[in-house]
């Protein structure tokens, strides 16, 4: 991950409902060697005439959760760098703000407003598609002690160009977890086999090379890839996913396959653009 010392970058909402994701991002900052930026955003239409008090109150309000979402993220890494901001802000545009500068966004999934509005909002969702880095949603776990993937990170590969950076992401946090790699090619009906194995191939081989410690399972199926995708990620320690940049991820993420991922998988998934840094 090309980072120049930028951060993993957290959304926290003041709630219990932050906590996995303040834990998980404070993981892999220490996983990567990064300083961790907890951020959270007062989402108010800001002073209003007579009304100071209710801004300063918002103020102290998200002062004091980011505050004690640093001591969650300092109690299981007593040694890690953590700078805590508020922002008075819209949360998803925050959000895409920050991704300027951080090496990975963090959000989570589930909750009533803020950050964790996945399924019935969109902050999740847009920062997803419009993030200029990797973007980390976290998703509750779900076991499956049949999967093969258990424990593994998993990847959606196809023959596309842009499939390339989710491969090399899924290398990089194989290797620094210290698990294997699965890397999941549900075949296209419409598809040229031979093609595509060689383009496959060719994408594999300079990360193989370069994580050569990683084992890699690699894994061709028929069926329907949201199913395929879901199935291997229960109990996985990461789903990453691939998508195209500005104007084809928003099409992308409205998918089926995108969508079953990022609401049913049953663990954290890294979205990873086209234009992400990787390697």
């Amino acid at each position: 991950m090309q980072t120049l010392e930028r951060p993993i970058t957290v959304g926290v909402d003041g709630t219990t409902v932050s906590q996995p994701a303040i834990e998980w991002a404070a993981d892999t900052a220490q996983r990567h060697d990064l300083p961790l930026k907890l951020v959270y955003v007062i989402d108010s239409p800001g002073p209003r005439v007579g009304y100071d008090y209710i801004s300063r109150e918002l103020d102290d309000a998200g002062h004091a959760a980011a505050d004690r979402a640093r001591d969650v993220a300092l109690a299981g890494h007593p040694g890690l760098t953590v700078q805590t901001v508020t922002v008075n802000d819209d949360s998803t545009h925050a959000l895409i703000n920050e991704s300027d500068h951080a090496s990975m966004i963090v959000v989570g999934s589930k909750g009533h407003s803020g950050f964790y509005d996945m399924v019935i909002g969109s902050t999740s969702l847009q920062t997803a598609m419009h993030a200029h880095c990797p973007v980390a949603v976290i998703r509750p776990r779900t076991d499956d002690p049949d999967n093969p993937a258990r424990g593994r990170v998993v990847v959606g590969v196809s023959s596309s160009p842009y499939a390339v950076h989710a491969l090399g992401l899924a290398f990089e946090e194989a290797a620094l977890r210290g698990v294997g790699l699965t890397a999941v090619h549900v075949r296209s009906s419409h598809g040229d086999a031979a093609r595509d194995e060689a383009t496959l191939a060719a994408m594999f081989d300079p990360w193989t090379k370069r994580y050569p410690a990683v084992d890699v399972n690699r894994v061709d199926l028929n069926g329907d890839a949201a199913k395929v995708l879901t199935q291997f990620s229960r109990g996985a320690e990461l789903l990453v996913s691939g998508c195209r940049g500005h104007g084809g991820i928003a099409g992308m993420l409205r998918g089926s396959t995108s969508q079953a991922m990022l609401h049913h998988a049953g663990c954290p998934v890294l979205v990873v653009h086209d234009h992400d840094p990787v390697g």
